[in-house]
């Protein structure tokens, strides 16, 4: 990651890769956050880090053992959502809302 020294904090002097450097506001560095140790607010983060990946949500709609209702299942789990069988239109909305909610 790259990181610079902020403007307004002095010179700052640290190691990096057994090399002692002289940094002073505006220098640039490469190197990870725990290298900066107590000294990372001195610094900004110039590579945002991306944000984590959520993972997708495969549902699918399945008929339950009672005829005409169904669940929802949770293709990576392989549980169910819903605690009770569902109508055919309640399953479909559950579908759209978790759908709804992973996307935000």
């Amino acid at each position: 990651m790259r990181f610079r020294l902020k403007q307004k904090h002095g010179k700052h002097s640290m190691v990096i890769d057994g090399v002692r450097r002289k940094l002073v506001p505006g220098d640039t560095i490469d190197c990870e956050s725990y290298e900066l140790g107590n000294a990372l607010d001195k610094f900004e983060q110039l590579d945002p880090t991306p944000p984590p990946k959520q993972p997708k949500v495969g549902l699918r709609i399945v008929e339950s053992e009672i005829s005409g209702l169904f669940d929802v299942i949770n293709e990576s789990s392989g549980r169910a959502l819903n605690d009770e069988p569902l109508d055919e239109d309640a399953a479909r909305s559950l579908v759209e809302v978790e759908k709804m909610r992973v996307e935000v």
